[in-house]
């Protein structure tokens, strides 16, 4: 009953990294002990450093695919602030203008007659923008978020190589 809790090597390992972690011992001490167990249970030197290279490249593998997602999270943060900008801009821009045309219209003194459709129009214009930033990560946003990640490369690639003018 007392190796219920033994099922798997993970577990095997998870004991003993718990119990490494816990004692605090030193790199070398532990090098040593994985020398000897290595040996204990009849594996070379070599293959010992073939598959300690091979956990180093996991290891660096899974730190730079961590590394890639976080970025693609950043740069979707920047997508969506850059899309929030572009809608806010639109708004402001649909308002100025048409608060000038209904003003030119009421300025005639027969009431609205004609203003109300640049007002409409544009209006559903508007409706469709903020539908489509509301939709967040709907398969034409991430086709948009891919463009403006090509976009934003160009970008940076033409900045780098161009030298500074000063």
């Amino acid at each position: 009953m007392a190796d219920e809790h033994l099922k798997t090597d993970e577990d095997i390992e998870a004991i003993l990294r718990l119990a490494v972690q816990q004692t605090g011992t030193e790199s070398e001490s532990l090098r040593t002990r994985l020398m000897t167990t290595a040996e204990e249970i009849g594996l070379t030197p070599e293959q010992v450093a073939a598959a300690e290279e091979a956990y180093r490249q996991k290891v660096k593998g899974e730190r730079t695919l961590a590394e890639r997602e976080e970025n693609e999270r950043q740069l979707w943060k920047q997508f969506r602030r850059s899309q929030r900008g572009d809608l806010i801009s639109h708004v402001g821009s649909y308002l100025a203008v048409n608060a000038f045309l209904v003003a030119i219209d009421l300025m005639n003194g027969d009431g609205l007659n004609w203003a109300y459709w640049p007002l409409m129009g544009w209006g559903i214009a508007i409706a469709i923008h903020l539908f489509s930033f509301v939709a967040g990560e709907s398969s034409d946003n991430v086709q948009e978020f891919e463009k403006w990640k090509r976009r934003k490369r160009k970008r940076e690639k033409k900045d780098s190589a161009s030298p500074e003018q000063v």
